[in-house]
């Protein structure tokens, strides 16, 4: 059977048991939103994408997926009430995205889960990008186990919060 995995949108096909295709499509929303805006960022051209390569997977395989996963996130510009909502939200806009474009998939299969402040887009960005001020002061609050409070962490240090708003916010507001 045929297992899609969304992660951020990730599909990981398994076609067969010798066969994988995996591809990670990203899906960005404004500040407070929850609706997919097609023309934010880079939406449309990356839902066209994720669309014709779906559709070609399920032609030349012809199985449809019995486990589809979507992770949405916030960031932290929310308090914690509104950022549980508007995750909850993204994740159930993007399976209604999946369902309208792909109605042979079941509902039942389509699992979403919700994630406030995912701060693991931002610690792959940071390993990735030695450009950004205070990568490391970031990276360490980030990765030090210690620390059960990354967001109050950071605000501690007004400079490293407004680089993190400044930069990497949009990056954290997915599915």
């Amino acid at each position: 059977s045929a297992i899609v995995l969304l992660t951020c949108l990730l599909c990981v096909f398994y076609a067969n048991a010798q066969e994988r295709v995996e591809k990670k499509y990203t899906l960005f929303f404004r500040v407070g939103k929850s609706e997919i805006d097609k023309s934010y960022k880079n939406n449309g051209k990356t839902i066209e994408t994720m669309l014709s390569d779906v559709k070609t997977t399920l032609e030349v395989d012809g199985t449809i997926p019995n486990n589809i996963l979507i992770y949405a996130s916030t960031s932290p510009e929310g308090g914690v009430a509104i950022n549980n909502r508007l995750a909850a939200e993204r994740s159930k806009y993007s399976k209604k995205l999946l369902m309208d474009f792909f109605p042979q998939f079941k509902e039942e299969n389509i699992k979403v889960e919700a994630r406030m402040n995912d701060w693991s887009g931002v610690i792959l960005v940071l390993k990735r990008d030695t450009s950004i001020p205070y990568r490391n002061e970031i990276l360490n609050v980030l990765s030090d186990p210690n620390i059960q409070n990354k967001e109050t962490a950071l605000r501690s240090n007004p400079a490293i919060f407004r680089v993190l708003k400044d930069v990497m916010f949009d990056n954290m507001r997915t599915a």
